[in-house]
């Protein structure tokens, strides 16, 4: 399938719900018009096909469900534009959602779910929306009706608040099976490890407030925690390392024994700063993408905590910075301690500032 770009995708937005099956905010209802500029004048004037869509979609908002699916069907097997077929494949999902069948409607939606690339925004979205018709052959959602006094108080999926509500229920059991996700940071044996463990879970949550953006913060929270605590025990043991060997390098330098073998490994430990530096920074902006850490001083500490330690990591760094080797050295023994200006960082030497 190509791919929706350009005005086409622009002029989509006019007929796709922002909810489930009500009119984008601003539009007033009105689906499948040209959309104007901040000035006032016409800016995108839509294709024959997208203003079929909308035409189509006014058949399903007057509740016209079985004209709305033969229309959208028809429309379907001769159209071209990928945007407006979208659309009419979103709106037979929802006529057969909202006119009760099921099995039909499940069926749609997977196939609006496939109209997108597995792991987008939108596969995830229609996806879910499958996910909750699979398991509700009555229209009635079990964790829901399992919550009320009967299975008629929590209503059917055919009502957008109680698709809602459904959907809210499904990504909050989401969230915290992301929980079982947490060994993978604990078990990371570098801070890059950890950063590249904490990336996928954050966005996953971060997916999941599409479906509920009343998402509880629980398992975000505990997720970051997890993340800051590792990091904070990788940083205790590698920054005693690394400083331990600082204090070696620059033994060799003042003796003017630091060899090409010594100066190798002076820049793989500047490395490993430089890295572990990254994977704080990177820490602290995938925390600040999850939405249930804001607002908590508890995170706001983790945070400082992250900035010192990246701090830490970026100064030793520099003092591991190897001085240039001599003029007429050997190779062997090079004396980086010539005209060497002490302990310090930089070309003179390689001390903790």
């Amino acid at each position: 399938m190509r791919r929706v770009t350009g005005w086409m995708a622009l002029v989509s937005l006019a007929w796709a719900p922002l909810a489930w099956g009500g009119a984008p905010a601003g539009l007033g209802g009105v689906r499948g018009g040209a959309a104007a500029d901040p000035a006032g004048s016409t800016a995108l004037t839509p294709s024959d096909e997208q203003v079929k869509v909308g035409q189509i979609q006014v058949l399903l908002d007057a509740q016209k469900f079985d004209e709305a699916i033969s229309e959208a069907g028809s429309f379907l097997r001769n159209a071209r534009e990928d945007a407006p077929k979208i659309q009419a494949t979103r709106i037979v999902a929802e006529a057969q959602r909202k006119k009760g069948a099921w099995s039909l409607a499940q069926g749609a939606y997977l196939q609006l779910r496939d109209r997108y690339r597995r792991g987008t925004d939108d596969y995830v979205r229609w996806d879910a929306v499958a996910d909750i018709l699979r398991a509700s052959p009555t229209g009635v959602y079990q964790p829901l009706a399992a919550s009320g006094s009967d299975a008629a108080a929590a209503g059917t999926l055919a009502d957008d608040t109680v698709l809602a509500k459904a959907l809210a229920a499904l990504a909050e059991t989401r969230a915290e099976r992301l929980r079982a996700r947490l060994s993978q940071i604990k078990r990371a044996r570098t801070p890059a490890e950890v950063a590249a463990a904490l990336a996928p879970i954050a966005d996953e949550f971060r997916q999941l407030r599409l479906l509920a953006e009343s998402l509880a913060s629980g398992p975000e929270r505990d997720t970051a925690q997890a993340a800051a605590l590792r990091l904070a025990e990788l940083a205790a043991q590698m920054l005693a390392a690394l400083k331990a060997k600082q204090v070696e390098f620059q033994h060799a330098i003042q003796l003017r024994r630091l060899d090409a073998r010594g100066r190798r490994d002076m820049e793989q430990c500047q490395a490993l700063c430089a890295d572990a530096a990254k994977a704080e920074e990177a820490f602290r902006s995938t925390a600040d993408r999850m939405k249930g850490t804001a607002n908590w001083p508890e995170g706001d500490q983790l945070k400082t905590d992250s900035a010192s330690r990246q701090k830490e990591y970026e100064q030793l760094a520099k003092a591991l910075t190897p001085p240039p080797p001599p003029r007429g050295g050997t190779g062997a023994e090079e004396d980086y301690g010539r005209g060497g200006g002490g302990g310090g960082p930089g070309p003179g030497g390689g001390g903790i500032p």
